[in-house]
């Protein structure tokens, strides 16, 4: 019976389906009635179809577009688009549109082409749209992003439909199917049945989550909520999680801060990583895809723990809290620990120089220790202090030390150079007639002779380091280019790391060929052929740091007043709104 009910209603759905609002409009319609014997020769019939529709994949240079529930996937090359602003329609442009907006009607001539799109006001995102890496071991590998395929367990019944809803599969309750690609199809079996498309599968939303059995995590086996949805990119799977923005915070706050920590700590990392999403969705840095954000920590972490508690009832109690600063939402940067000094967002995230400052990412000092960050040997010795006290004190990576000879320092810089610089040519400068300039490093830099820091920010984070070798000279920029290039693991022999909480007498702790450099905030002293990297903290350093974020709330501190020692010249917003479609909107067309 549960089965038959089931395939009634979805004839029912499919029949009355509003998803994408689509109307065959006729200009003439009313005049045909009273002249219809006498202009039946010369009437023209309207070819626009029009549709409400949600974006779901936007690549310009191509002026390619995937539209749910509309067939057609090109541009118009003077394609219109305009923008509903109180009472008015103004000019808007293709730059307007973002992935997942569902705010969106379209004109489409002859079932061929897009050439009028209507945006109804500012746009509403409840739902965020995130791809499932195969694994988020290495966020530095963008195959990891690809699928050579997928087997999903669905554990109620559903349907698997086409992007456009011209294909449409019923799916019964407890159906595990493999999906794999040959020659540009995704195609899996449920039972004998053959699911085959050239086109973005979606398997719509179930009572129950999905297992995703062909992948690991944290957690085991993940299970996700919302839409499912494959695409074939390069001959591979790229998988899309299209899911509600605060049932996707809940996997991400315990993902990214332990359940176990005081709720107002939780909740200022609930308004962060919903701040952090809510901003991708506008970088659009993704479009061409059709996702904003992965679900590795190259975005924030999402899945890699279910489900707690604690960290639900801190999205809940902060749901829709988003920080914005001059009318426009943050990019909301956290990381683990601080070495008690806050990095300043435009010496962090550059490319080969400093830029202007950014007004809620200054950076400071939070320790009980003054450092001149001009002077490299104040510096080194703030990091060598380990009886500093700071707010993330309490974690272990709050001071370390890993120290490396010129042949190990060779040996990393040899094989990380090979794979970061080719995708980050503006950040990797060799010297030549007196300038750093862009250029092929060799694939052996020979005999390293100095390695020293070039340019610190006034935050106190590395900006540049300089490297002299027999072969070449040449400096990295960008945090992040340096801890990813000058890599423990790739030494080819034993590199220690020693590290310590603060209040210290003594390193207490030591782990064997760390992955990467733990944070840009280090200082570098050379004792004969070994190099000393004296640093302090984990991570970018930029933004929240969570360890002071949960010393700040036991100390009785509210989530808005630990956001706002973080992030400065902010406003909370709320922004869990719910898109309302309009009736009637083809006269907007006309």
């Amino acid at each position: 019976m549960k089965k038959v009910l089931f395939i009634f209603l979805f004839i029912f759905l499919i029949v009355f389906s509003v998803g994408c609002k689509t109307t065959n409009v006729d200009d003439n319609n009313s005049n045909n009635s009273n002249n219809n014997n006498n202009n039946n020769q010369n009437e023209e019939k309207d070819l626009n179809t029009y549709s409400h529709t949600k974006l779901l994949l936007l690549d310009k240079e191509k002026k390619y577009i995937e539209l749910l529930g509309c067939e057609a996937t090109q541009l118009s090359d003077d394609v219109s688009v305009k923008k509903i602003v109180g009472e008015d329609v103004v000019d808007a442009s293709i730059d307007d549109l973002y992935i997942g907006m569902d705010n969106l009607y379209v004109q489409i001539y002859d079932n061929k082409k897009i050439d009028k799109i209507l945006i109804d006001k500012d746009p509403i995102f409840p739902r965020i749209r995130v791809a499932i890496r195969k694994t988020i071991s290495n966020i530095s590998d963008i195959n990891t992003l690809y699928h050579d395929s997928i087997t999903l367990h669905i554990p109620s019944n559903t349907t698997i439909e086409t992007f456009d809803k011209t294909n449409s599969f019923i799916v019964d309750d407890n159906t595990t199917v493999t999906f794999n690609v040959k020659d540009n199809y995704i195609y899996g079996y449920v039972g004998k049945r053959l699911i085959k498309s050239s086109k973005r599968l979606i398997i719509n939303e179930t009572d129950s989550e999905v297992i995703f059995q062909s992948i690991s995590r944290g957690v085991g086996t993940p299970s996700y909520e919302g839409n499912i949805e494959l695409s074939v990119v390069n001959g591979k799977i790229l998988v899309i999680n299209d899911v509600l923005m605060e049932n996707y915070l809940e996997k991400v706050v315990p993902s990214e801060m332990p359940s176990s920590w005081n709720m107002e700590a939780l909740k200022s990392q609930a308004v962060a990583a919903r701040t952090y999403a809510y901003k991708e969705i506008y970088k659009n840095n993704f479009a061409s895809l059709g996702y904003v954000v992965d679900d590795s920590e190259s975005s924030q972490v999402y899945n890699n723990q279910s489900k707690q508690e604690t960290s639900s009832r801190a999205v809940l109690e902060t749901k829709g809290l988003t920080m914005f600063c001059e009318n426009e939402p943050i990019v909301a940067y956290y990381f683990s620990t601080c070495s008690g000094l806050l990095g300043a967002g435009n010496e962090v995230w550059i490319e080969n120089k400093v830029t202007d400052k950014i007004p809620y990412l200054l950076g400071g000092n939070i320790s009980s220790r003054e450092v001149d960050t001009t002077d490299e040997n104040d510096v080194l010795n703030y990091f060598k202090d380990l009886s500093v006290d700071s707010p993330s004190a309490n974690s272990s990576n709050f001071r370390w030390k890993i120290s490396m000879n010129k042949k190990q320092l060779q040996n990393t810089l040899n094989v990380n150079i090979a794979l970061m610089a080719p995708n980050y040519k503006s950040s990797y400068l060799i010297l030549q007639d007196g300038n750093f300039v862009e250029g092929d490093i060799p694939s052996d830099i020979g005999e390293i002779q100095d390695v020293f820091v070039s340019q610190r920010g006034e935050s106190g984070v590395v900006v540049s380091i300089q490297i002299v070798a027999s072969n070449v000279t040449f400096r990295i920029y960008n945090q992040y280019n340096i801890r990813f290039t000058i890599r423990p693991k790739d030494c080819g022999s034993l590199v220690e790391k020693y590290n310590c909480k603060g209040n210290s007498t003594a390193y207490t702790d030591k782990t064997n060929n760390p992955s990467i450099l733990p944070s840009g905030y280090f200082a570098l002293e050379w004792e004969g052929d070994i190099l000393h990297f004296y640093g302090g903290g984990n991570g970018h350093g930029v933004g929240m740091c969570q360890y002071s974020a949960n010393d700040y709330a036991k100390k009785g501190k509210t989530f808005d007043e630990i956001l706002n020692v973080f992030y400065k010249n902010i406003i909370l917003k709320n922004t869990s709104r719910k898109y309302i479609p309009m009736d009637a909107f083809e006269k907007y067309f006309k």
